[in-house]
């Protein structure tokens, strides 16, 4: 059995939804779906209740569980053990983070807690907002650094985690000054991603005259806002990645305020006792 396979049965698993689970794994829903019949043929066994909602697992389903998380957990447990063998780092703090609040938010944030915490050293690793809570709950971080919105969580369940807020953001849509009045595209998220389901609420209400042709799709915000800097079309964009580009007038607002979101900026852990230095970061937090 494929590791992708262990991934897609735990997707499911967690979130009791085929259109979730599909979003996670960044593929349509009828391909995850068929991607779940192939493990239970190959299993000779349904592992999911489809008549209830949400899905729920079969006896054998659920059997099944115990096994696909052990062999999440080892192959976590493994890519750490080698990465740390590669580190000159001791013990880091490690943080797993999307990577526009690693260019963005990160450095100031960082430079805050050490001052606090002088001994604190921390292995950074910049990953998809979707990926971030999948790696802390796999063990592969200390901590997630990630962007969240009241109706727009990047994860489907929190049990098992603490999250605080340590900040807020906003995601609006910008172009290129200089292509103000002109018509344009939408330099648009993945489907299914976290800032692209926030995209598709903000402009679910666009006139039918208004409606925005996607012309260019990337995970990134950073290439998206390269995008738009070379005058591509208009990005919904957070502004802790472009308060620069706002204030020198490279980059303007596209839309009226309403197309806006305010956006919170979480770091999340697992419930049970972390290191000592990991502990001592989490209290500073708190105070």
């Amino acid at each position: 059995m494929e590791l992708t396979e262990i991934e897609d049965f735990l997707a499911l698993a967690r979130t009791g939804s085929f259109r979730r689970a599909a979003e996670l794994r960044f593929i349509t829903q009828p391909a995850f779906s068929r991607r779940i019949m192939a493990i239970e043929e190959r299993m000779g066994t349904p592992l999911f209740d489809r008549s209830v909602t949400p899905v729920d697992l079969t006896p054998a389903g659920q059997r099944f569980l115990v096994h696909a998380e052990q062999i999440s957990r080892g192959i976590a447990k493994a890519v750490e053990d080698t990465r740390a063998a590669s580190s000159a780092l001791t013990n880091p703090v490690r943080i797993v983070i999307s990577h526009t609040l690693a260019v963005s938010f990160f450095p100031f944030w960082w430079k805050q807690c050490t001052r606090a915490m002088p001994h604190l050293s921390v292995r950074l690793t910049g990953q998809r907002i979707e990926q971030c809570v999948s790696d802390l709950r796999e063990g592969l971080a200390d901590f997630a650094m990630v962007h969240a919105a009241p109706s727009f969580l990047p994860f489907a369940d929190g049990t098992g985690l603490q999250s605080k807020t340590l900040g807020t953001d906003t995601i609006l849509p910008v172009m290129a000054k200089r292509m103000m009045g002109q018509s344009v595209g939408l330099l648009g998220y993945a489907p299914g991603s976290f800032l692209g389901r926030c995209v598709e609420a903000l402009t679910l209400d666009l006139p039918r005259h208004r409606k925005i042709e996607t012309v260019f799709e990337s995970p990134s915000s950073e290439v998206l806002r390269a995008m738009a800097m070379a005058g591509f079309g208009m990005a919904f964009l957070p502004k802790s990645l472009i308060e620069d580009d706002l204030e020198g007038g490279f980059l303007v607002s596209a839309l009226p305020k309403r197309y806006q979101m305010d956006l919170d900026i979480h770091i999340i852990r697992r419930n049970g006792t972390m290191t000592p230095d990991c502990e001592a970061l989490w209290k500073h937090l708190k105070d």
